[in-house]
């Protein structure tokens, strides 16, 4: 019976390029901003108005090559929504931090 840890270095070792999303913790926030529910585009430069839009435009291209945010085109403006496998990696990686902490 593994736990939540293993678990999620197991899930890790088949996504590899997950790795990259848990070491950066600006990446990691910006993925959790976006999972709360779709975010307008304008929503999540405001949210992270400390960045350069330049920087926060490769982590949402950085997010979306993996297909764990996707963009819609709304009526007037860009919208994103994290994808199940976003949700996925989140909630493993929650689990995991939880089990290591207590």
């Amino acid at each position: 019976n593994m736990d939540p840890k293993d678990e999620f270095v197991n899930f890790l070792e088949e996504k590899p390029a997950y790795y990259k999303i848990i070491q950066s913790p600006l990446i990691l926030q910006v993925l959790t901003f976006v999972s709360e529910n779709a975010k307008p585009i304008s929503d999540i430069y405001s949210g992270f108005s400390f960045m350069e839009v330049k920087d926060l435009d490769e982590v949402l291209d950085v997010l979306d090559k993996l297909r764990l945010i996707q963009k819609v085109k709304g009526t007037s403006k860009l919208i994103y929504y994290a994808t199940e496998d976003a949700k996925i990696l989140l909630e493993k990686y929650k689990k995991a931090k939880n089990y290591m902490v207590e």
